[in-house]
């Protein structure tokens, strides 16, 4: 239903009577909408071209993605492969931390400056400490039978 309009003498009136007696009103208006029109499709231009750009990032490559399978499918893709990276950077972080409290056991034990650890130990060595349950087990000499 059309909201109630009135005339310039607060009469009330339909929209096809008002634009016929205020003709200056009704030009107003349709400046005023078809300003407000071109503004949104600009701003829905920009928005498409920043997600299509966003796409292609996560895609990695130049829009190939999103042309051949739709935005929506593009989209949903993308938000799987984000969360799938967060989910790995958490364990890498995660892992990191692990790694470094080892690090953090091996020089208290060893009486090494810190960060100097890192050059005592083989790969294989620093991942069987850093699976150790408790941080203060004694780990012994992990250079036996070397």
């Amino acid at each position: 239903m059309s909201r109630q309009r009135y005339d310039s003498d607060g009469n009330p009136v339909t929209l096809d009577t008002l634009c016929r007696r205020e003709p200056g009103w009704a030009a107003s208006r349709i400046e005023l909408l078809e300003a407000e029109r071109d503004a949104a499709t600009a701003r829905a231009g920009r928005a498409e071209r920043d997600l299509g750009n966003l796409l292609a990032r996560i895609h990695g490559d130049g829009g190939q993605y999103q042309a051949e399978h739709g935005t929506e499918k593009a989209v949903a893709d993308a938000d799987s492969m984000v969360a799938r990276a967060f989910a790995d950077r958490h364990e890498l972080l995660a892992e990191r931390d692990r790694y470094r409290a080892a690090m953090e056991r091996l020089e208290r034990y060893h009486e090494c400056p810190p960060g100097h650890a890192r050059f005592l130990l083989t790969h294989e060595q620093a991942e069987q400490l850093m699976l150790t349950p408790e941080p203060d087990v004694d780990m012994g000499d992990p250079f036996e039978g070397l």
